[in-house]
């Protein structure tokens, strides 16, 4: 069995490519585990119904700060586990056009990153999808490679 992961900068629209690609993959390829890991951004989890909260430490320290952030799980069509990083500077999204987007798109790739680190399980495959989450294996081997 092959472990993927599908780090996303959010799934705003059943319409998006974060939406589709792991139910396709799950639906379509024999041997394929998708997980995907979303930033918990206002209203992102609508028809979820609760979402446990996993018992994980995952406080980056970006711009001489700490940053708690609360790792949420829950299942998107039924089957797709799907993890949310939950953090006040999280929940307006994450983007490159400002001081907050860029701020907020640092402390979830370090909060992945950190996750990644202590998870449970091991991905053979991490997939980052947009530029927001491009950042993400640099920081993985330069300060999560233990």
């Amino acid at each position: 069995m092959m472990r993927v992961l599908y780090v996303g900068s959010g799934l705003c629209s059943t319409q998006s490519m974060a939406a589709k690609l792991p139910k396709h993959l799950m639906n379509h390829s024999a041997g394929v585990e998708v997980d995907v890991v979303v930033p918990h951004i206002s209203g992102i989890d609508e028809g979820e119904g609760k979402l446990a909260e996993r018992l994980v430490k995952c406080d980056p320290y970006v711009d001489g700060a700490y940053h708690h952030v609360t790792v949420l799980e829950g299942r998107r069509d039924g089957h797709i586990r799907t993890l949310y990083m939950h953090a006040d500077c999280l929940v307006n999204g994450l983007g490159l056009n400002d001081d907050h987007g860029i701020r907020a798109s640092v402390v979830y790739a370090h909060a992945v990153c950190a996750w990644l680190s202590q998870a449970a399980r091991a991905y053979d495959v991490v997939h980052c999808d947009g530029m927001e989450t491009a950042v993400i294996p640099t920081i993985m081997r330069k300060f999560y490679g233990h």
